[in-house]
């Protein structure tokens, strides 16, 4: 009797999914945004009893198909929703030595990274031209989260051809320029994503692009902040990786950065960005109220039609 009832529970844990913490948060968020109540999900939309839809709203088990229903009538993924499954015990490994790194020798190795990488950001037919907007808008947003220790997160959204990777890289040069503690560049056309796309397997995936050295970009702020000063990662084509799992993954990522004063700036295509990261109260609810987003005006040559969008 009592092996059935634990194989009854079992069965009805595959069937049933709870929605975690942060995922309450978005859905709450979510139903604010559509002018809409638990009433009225369960009286107008008939998705479920009241005390169901109650159920959701307050992290207990509610049966696979209805929670999914939920999702999808806030236009929410599910599967960021839920609370994931225990991942497995990763099997036993030998004690093989890991010994610190030393915060000099991850520097040089994250510059020397950094400054080849560089030169695939030049332009490529078109002749470089200096852009004001650089100086004038991206440098100080920069350096409200450098100089005045202000936690921030600066997209630069602009359609295909607008320049993007050339803007970071004028970016990268300015930094260097006026003795940035220290910068991290990664391209995302070189970095190699495990699947599924985990915190941590994204996390070692961008340190070991940033500085060749198999180490999460966490660690490398971690490491690299109390020894030299606060620093900048510079992520470009962001529009390269995007999909669901690698934005779940970011929001673990970003808001560790962000912990260890690291600003980061990265580019990304206007039409990838809309679809994968707005609404930012929903998509990036960790961090939102660090977001400083600009959108790059079109590349030309005439400094006159160089003004910064919307912002």
């Amino acid at each position: 009797m009592i092996q059935s009832e634990v194989f009854q529970k079992k069965r009805m844990a595959r069937r049933s999914l709870r929605a975690s913490s942060t995922g309450i948060q978005q859905a709450k968020i979510a139903l604010d945004c559509q002018n809409l109540t638990q009433k009225a999900l369960a009286e107008e939309h008939q998705l479920a009893s009241w005390s169901t839809i109650n159920k959701f709203f307050t992290g207990k088990p509610v049966e696979r198909r209805i929670f999914i229903d939920i999702c999808n009538t806030l236009d929410l993924e599910w599967e960021d929703i839920a609370i994931q499954p225990e991942p497995p015990e990763p099997p036993p490994q030998a004690n093989i030595p890991n010994p610190s790194i030393e915060p000099t020798h991850l520097l040089s190795a994250l510059q020397q990274q950094a400054n080849a990488a560089r030169l695939a950001l030049n332009p490529r037919i078109l002749e470089r031209i200096p852009r004001p907007i650089v100086e004038q808008k991206y440098i100080p947003a920069i350096h409200r989260g450098v100089l005045e220790n202000k936690q921030r997160l600066i997209p630069l959204i602009g359609a295909a051809g607008y320049g993007k990777s050339t803007l970071l890289g004028d970016i990268y040069d300015h930094l260097n320029q006026t003795n940035t503690p220290w910068v991290a560049l990664i391209l995302c056309n070189s970095l190699v994503l495990d699947s599924p796309c985990s915190p941590s397997t994204l996390s070692l995936a961008l340190g070991e692009t940033a500085c060749g050295i198999p180490i999460p970009i966490t660690e490398i702020a971690s490491i690299l902040t109390p020894h030299y000063g606060r620093g900048v990662l510079l992520i470009d084509t962001l529009d390269l990786v995007l999909n669901r799992p690698f934005v779940s993954a970011l929001n673990s990522i970003f808001p560790c950065l962000l912990h260890h004063h690291t600003t980061i700036v990265f580019t990304c295509r206007d039409h990838e960005y809309n679809d994968f990261l707005e609404p930012t109260r929903i998509k990036l609810a960790p961090i939102c109220e660090s977001i400083d987003r600009y959108h790059i005006p079109e590349f030309t040559a005439s400094k006159n039609l160089d003004k910064p969008t919307h912002k």
